[in-house]
């Protein structure tokens, strides 16, 4: 069954997004919104997951975390970053984060990642 995906990232050209949407896609359709649509994104329509570009967010990580986590508890999170600190992980998932991750641009590796959060 296809899943449907939003990456929620302040910087819509990064080649970073091109890679996950290339190893995502045979999961179903990804859809990327910024960190102020993501909110009414996720009101609008039901999301199987959403990534967060922890290096293009400009507020607290964990705060929108939490934000969006209180809005759709049933929802996995994954927040991925290129600099993962403990200090981080620990304040994203206390905020309801499902899994904490390295930015890659191995597509398997991306693909590996989000499967194992969706089949948890």
């Amino acid at each position: 069954m296809a899943k449907n995906l939003l990456v929620i990232s302040n910087a819509p050209d990064s080649p970073w997004l091109q890679t996950v949407g290339d190893a995502l896609q045979s999961l179903g359709k990804l859809q990327v919104a910024s960190e102020q649509e993501a909110p009414v994104q996720i009101k609008v329509k039901d999301y199987d997951l959403m990534i967060l570009d922890a290096t293009a967010i400009s507020g607290d990580i964990a705060t929108l975390v939490a934000r969006l986590h209180e809005k759709r508890p049933d929802m996995p999170i994954v927040v991925a970053t290129t600099s993962p600190t403990w200090q981080r992980a620990r304040q994203v998932f206390m905020a309801g984060a499902s899994d904490y991750i390295r930015k890659s641009f191995d597509r398997e590796r991306i693909l590996t990642s989000v499967r194992e959060v969706l089949e948890r």
